[in-house]
């Protein structure tokens, strides 16, 4: 994920006290403001008549809904020979509960492979991300991790890392797979995510059947962050498999200036417009402004938000009736557990894993009364022990 979007936004919500973000999910995919719209039509051809489309799209919600399964990333290793490893994190702004959530999964799994973990919180400020790095390195730790961090921003002291031979992980780095060439030339070899292309089909999938197959969206997204990119992709895919005649997209762009203000433009342009049936996110910390302006255009009867990363503010406002009708989660805990699987394949001399099958999972109007939202967001997902099978995957026991 590149680091400029995801800081532009972490520091508003920081500011606001707004949480970051993350078979139960189909792992097949399916003063500033914001920039001009542009429209990028859906695509060309028919998939069929409304009610084909609409049974289609809803079998795909309907397994997007079901409850987690575990799937191994990979091959068992045994894990016991690296205990008392030194291990870097850096996690920025952790205050929010998207970063207490990735924080408890890092360190219950350091725990679980008697690892020393320690953190750095550079809040999202480069020269302090990178003194922070810079210091892990000086101290000869074993393996660093991102979070939420483009390698590329930090770039300077990875290539110390690299040079002294501490691996790099990452996390939330956009859809899974391996590292590409700009990364593995500063050391980074794996990651941890989820597949963000698949959450954009889902919200796609839901306006569809909920729409009659004509969509008419405006996906607010960050030009320059890979899981934002990746989230338009997603959406985009299905609008052109499922209604290319009868369903568009626009896109607005909120890289640039103010974070806050970028995407209450942007939902000021969508929302006043009588054509747009779907304001989409790319993250649901953006449908805290969002959703005002929907409300205040008396668009809420007309206009679904579509979002990902199921936040509790959110996901309590689809539990209460708002516009807010769809929002996909990961387990963020759960991508703490395999980054760590990642490094411990890295001091294994092991090949990392190009996904380590993080679950996502829809929620809508149809299972969100399901959920205690007072519980824990690990209990959303199911009662999958994914602990217990890391433990097993790097042979230390259930």
């Amino acid at each position: 994920m590149k680091a400029h979007g995801r800081r532009s936004f972490a520091k508003a919500t920081s500011r606001l006290g707004v949480a970051v973000l993350m078979a139960g999910a189909l792992t097949a995919c399916s003063s500033g403001g914001s920039k001009s719209t542009s429209s990028t039509p859906a695509g060309s051809g028919s998939s069929g008549t409304s009610a084909n489309v609409t049974s289609q799209v809803n079998a795909l919600l309907i397994a997007g809904r079901k409850t987690a399964v575990w799937k191994s990333p990979g091959p068992n290793v045994k894990a016991s020979s690296l205990n008392g490893k030194l291990v870097f994190a850096l996690v920025d702004n952790q205050s929010l509960p998207f970063s207490q959530s990735v924080l408890t999964g890092l360190k219950d799994s350091s725990t679980a492979l008697g690892f020393k973990l320690t953190t750095g919180d550079g809040n999202y400020e480069t020269i302090k991300d990178l003194q922070l790095l810079q210091s892990a390195v000086n101290q000869k730790v074993d393996a660093i991790i991102l979070t939420v961090i483009s390698p590329a921003t930090v770039a300077s002291a990875l290539t110390s890392a690299k040079a002294a031979g501490i691996p790099v992980i990452t996390m939330f780095g956009g859809d899974p797979g391996a590292p590409d060439s700009t990364a593995t030339g500063l050391g980074v070899v794996g990651g941890s995510t989820y597949c963000y292309s698949c959450a954009g089909g889902f919200m796609a999938d839901y306006a569809i059947a909920n729409l009659d197959a004509k969509v008419n969206a405006t996906i607010i997204y960050d030009s320059t962050g890979t899981y934002s990119l990746n989230t338009v992709s997603g959406f985009k895919k299905q609008l052109t498999t499922y209604c290319p005649d009868t369903c568009s997209a626009k896109l607005a762009d909120t890289h640039t200036g103010n974070f806050a203000q970028a995407t209450t433009n942007a939902a000021q342009v969508a929302a006043t417009s009588p054509d747009t049936n779907v304001i989409a996110p790319s993250i649901d910390a953006q449908v805290t402004y969002v959703l005002p302006v929907v409300n205040s255009a008396g668009a809420s009867k007309r206009i679904i938000i579509a979002s990902q990363n199921a936040d509790l503010a959110p996901m309590q406002q689809i539990a209460t009736g708002t516009a807010v009708k769809i929002n996909i989660g990961a387990p963020n805990a759960w991508v703490g557990w395999g980054a760590m699987d990642q490094v411990v394949r890295a001091l294994l001399k092991q090949p990392a894993v190009n996904d380590e099958n993080i679950p996502l999972r829809i929620f809508d109007d149809t299972n969100i009364k399901t959920i205690d939202l007072t519980a824990s967001p690990d209990s959303w997902y199911g009662d999958v022990s994914y602990q217990d099978e890391y433990k097993k995957l790097w042979s230390l026991g259930s």
